[in-house]
């Protein structure tokens, strides 16, 4: 999910959990774009691995997210 500043926010909580994540504002890691710079994100249903490839900015830090 992007807010109006282009930020995006990533959800870990299963389908049936994710409108309750949003309602109350459940934890989520927040990738702000005024540090990647413009994004690519990409989904592998299969191994379940989500990246986000930044095109402007080269150096960020990387945290690995759990399995959900």
């Amino acid at each position: 999910m992007t807010d109006r500043f282009g930020n995006l926010t990533v959800y870990l909580e299963h389908l049936t959990a994710i409108e309750g994540a949003l309602t109350h504002g459940s934890r989520g890691k927040k990738l702000y774009r005024d540090k990647i710079g413009e994004f690519i994100l990409a989904f592998d249903e299969s191994k379940r691995v989500l990246s986000v490839v930044a095109t402007e900015k080269v150096h960020f830090t990387i945290d690995l997210l759990g399995h959900v």
